[in-house]
């Protein structure tokens, strides 16, 4: 298995992914996030929170979670936490626009041993297509060279903190190694997990 620097990088440090990577900061893994807001990653890097979400000011203030702008820091993290924005279209289904973007712009810097887990919001099939997308794209097989799973956020805003830690969490993933990597990130957060397909 490849040595990486990072446990986990963040992919999207909104409402979503900010307090994700803070909390698993906080118990005790090596995480760093990477957005294309320069402003949000001065804030964040500078040591103030972007928005209001209690419980996490000293952790931002530490200067242990940093947030990059550069997608060469995906190369460098075992586990990939994709958390960008999914509105909804007119008739309800999901707006992939940015999901797409996120695979384009990494699908360089993908390396065997690592993890890409789905956080945001999406309809059903949306990790079919990511696999596909991942393994028409790059030279990586999902299951077997890399990991691929779908494990929804499920925070309140105002209550990141403690429904992080407090909350059943999902882990969907169509492989064993896959299953296995997700399950070993977020047993880090929260003791009960559920594993589906």
């Amino acid at each position: 298995m490849t040595d990486f620097e990072h446990d986990v990088c963040i992919i999207g440090t909104g409402r979503v992914g900010l307090p994700l990577g803070l909390s698993l900061v906080d118990v005790g893994l090596n995480a760093v996030g990477l957005d294309v807001d320069e402003k949000l990653a001065a804030t964040v890097n500078g040591g103030a929170m972007p928005f209001h979400e209690p419980g996490y000011d000293e952790l931002v203030a530490s200067g242990k979670f940093k947030v990059h702008t550069d997608p060469t820091v995906v190369s460098k993290a075992r586990a990939l936490v994709i958390t960008v924005g999914t509105p909804l279209h007119n008739h309800i289904e999901t707006d992939l626009s940015q999901v797409r973007k996120v695979l384009a712009s990494i699908a360089d810097q993908l390396r065997p041993g690592q993890l890409v887990c789905l956080r945001s919001t999406v309809g059903p099939g949306t990790t079919t297509y990511a696999h596909r997308w991942i393994e028409r794209n790059t030279d990586l097989v999902v299951g077997k060279d890399i990991g691929l799973a779908f494990c929804p956020e499920r925070i309140a805003e105002g209550k990141a903190r403690e429904e992080l830690l407090t909350l059943p969490q999902i882990i969907g993933a169509e492989d064993e190694m896959s299953s296995t990597m997700a399950t070993d990130l977020f047993r880090k957060l929260t003791s009960e997990l559920f594993n589906t397909d």
